[in-house]
């Protein structure tokens, strides 16, 4: 038993997961960086952030809260509930990639778009990146959703899923990676905020 504690506590999952997350940590980390210096310098000409991108900010917030909820129903064992709340993440997550979109278009709209300026390039490379790792975590979220769905119409599937350690951990890292994009939009979200005044 120990032993198969240890292989999951190094399985190739999370260590795949944290090193994801390491990288995007640092390449975040540096464009954001890279992002607020070249808005000092160059100034991104009258920034403003669109208020759906406001709204955005909620929205991930709300969709990493269901998800929290998620992994408490599956430690209860709920899996009708675990359903419903990943149901609920994965629409807040397609609300926020298409508000995101909108986001974007309504500053293209009003002059700010990629060839703007040096800093407009960095505003729209940056959210365009997360809005790909969204993306990933989206497909996930799917994954997700339609394995407690099979599992809420089949008992087997269902016993199979809720004594299984490694399925278990598979979802609790898919969880984790979701609320890390949600805390990356969060930072970003600040540091948008900071380019408008400074």
């Amino acid at each position: 038993m120990t032993v198969y504690v240890q292989k999951l506590r190094f399985h190739p999952y999370k260590i795949f997961v944290y090193g994801l997350i390491a990288g995007l940590t640092f390449m975040f980390l540096s464009l954001s960086v890279s992002f607020l210096y070249a808005n000092f310098q160059f100034q991104y000409p009258d920034l403003k952030l669109p208020v759906v991108i406001h709204i955005n900010t909620l929205i991930i917030i709300f969709s990493s809260i269901s998800l929290w909820y998620a992994e408490k129903k599956l430690n209860n064992e709920d899996i009708l509930r675990l359903r419903n709340a990943v149901g609920i993440t994965f629409g807040l997550g397609v609300c926020f990639i298409f508000l995101q979109y909108s986001g974007l278009s309504i500053l293209t709209e009003a002059g700010l778009g990629l060839r703007g300026s040096q800093s407009g390039s960095y505003f729209y490379l940056i959210s365009g990146l997360h809005v790909f790792h969204v993306l990933i975590g989206l497909v996930f979220l799917l994954g997700a959703l339609a394995q407690s769905n099979a599992c809420v119409k089949n008992d087997v599937k269902a016993l199979v899923f809720l004594t299984d350690p490694v399925k278990k951990m598979s979802f609790k890292l898919m969880a984790f990676y979701w609320h890390f994009v949600g805390l990356l939009w969060i930072y970003l979200y600040i540091i948008f905020i900071l380019a408008t005044i400074v």
